[in-house]
């Protein structure tokens, strides 16, 4: 394995153990430090290097797909650390460079492709949608709408009967991740990965907006219910009076 952990006088010890400590119900911190070393470099990540993760960023109706913890959390914990602290390692890494080393990583923990594939490219969108102002914030929206506009026309044209526009819609990925520019891998991943994840998750999602709306109806119940005094409570007998 890569991930090895490090004793006392900062030297490797064997495998690692990722010892992470619960914050509250969605954030984490690292107990135990670990080092990293393969292909794409060598880095060691401290505890303080991560004082608030919450390990794999993934919504709820996601994870019967993608884990929060499992075979890639190790990846996904030295992809914080070096989206959080890339710019002080030396040589410095940028945030699209630790996207790339976290898809090698997910490789090496043997990650099944096309799920890593996968959450690869949700990284790389990331990444993209987080600088607002960019042309790759532009170029991803532009593909987002026209992927809503595809998978409309896929569905009509096969209810429809019109195999051609339905190929047309189809293979339309391709193309449209020339908008993603040097990651246009990424945007055809992402482009056909929606439309294996998308279905099961529109049903996981519907189901916790259904739950969400009963929890919040017992909530609004429960408030009705008038408050009880403690002085209104009867007292157990004790046992030395029965």
């Amino acid at each position: 394995m890569p991930f090895h952990a490090i004793d006392a006088d900062g030297q490797p010890a064997g495998e690692a153990d990722f010892v992470i400590a619960q914050l509250d119900a969605k954030r984490f911190r690292l107990v135990e430090p670990f080092r990293y070393v393969g292909p794409p470099g060598a880095w060691t990540v401290e505890s303080a290097d991560l004082p608030d993760t919450d390990l794999t960023s993934v919504p709820r109706f996601l994870r019967w797909f993608i884990g929060v913890t499992g075979q890639h959390m190790p990846a996904a914990l030295l992809h914080d650390h070096l989206v959080g602290n890339g710019t002080h390692e030396s040589p410095p890494v940028s945030r699209a460079a630790a996207d790339d080393v976290f898809l090698h990583v997910l490789g090496e923990l043997r990650v099944p492709q096309l799920r890593r594939l996968i959450m690869w490219a949700a990284v790389v969108l990331a990444t993209k949608l987080g600088k607002p102002r960019g042309a790759d914030f532009v170029g991803v929206v532009v593909w987002a709408l026209a992927g809503l506009v595809g998978t409309i026309a896929l569905v009509v044209s096969l209810a429809a009967g019109e195999l051609g526009w339905a190929v047309v819609a189809a293979i339309a990925p391709v193309p449209f991740a020339a908008l993603w520019g040097r990651c246009w891998r990424a945007g055809i991943v992402a482009g056909f990965g929606v439309l294996i994840v998308a279905l099961p998750s529109i049903a996981i999602l519907v189901g916790f907006i259904i739950y969400a709306v009963l929890e919040w109806l017992l909530r609004q119940l429960q408030a009705l219910r008038p408050s009880v005094e403690r002085s209104e409570v009867p007292q157990p007998t004790r046992y030395r009076e029965l």
